[in-house]
């Protein structure tokens, strides 16, 4: 009779139990899945921080450059070849 229940029972509920243990660690919505969906958010995560903070350096480098008029003559000069009306421009080769 025990081995009858054991046969009966036991083993299908303990098939059951593994079934469910897999499908539950390698299903689409599963354990493995959710674990790479919380690493990718923590990528995400300091992605966005780190370009959070380059646009906080930018922006004070605009505040510091509209405040500094020698530093836009400089910029204005050497980026768009700018001169004064006194001065010669000698190109090198």
């Amino acid at each position: 009779m025990a081995s009858q229940y054991r046969l009966f029972v036991r083993f299908p509920l303990l098939l059951s139990i593994a079934l469910i243990c897999l499908m539950g660690t390698f299903s689409k919505r599963g354990l493995l899945d959710w674990r790479r969906m919380v690493d990718q958010n923590n990528k995400l995560e300091h992605k966005v921080a780190t370009i959070r903070d380059q646009k906080i350096n930018l922006e004070r480098q605009i505040e510091q450059f509209q405040k500094n008029p020698e530093e836009q003559e400089r910029v204005v000069r050497q980026v768009l070849g700018y001169i004064k009306a006194n001065e010669t421009v000698i190109e090198f080769p």
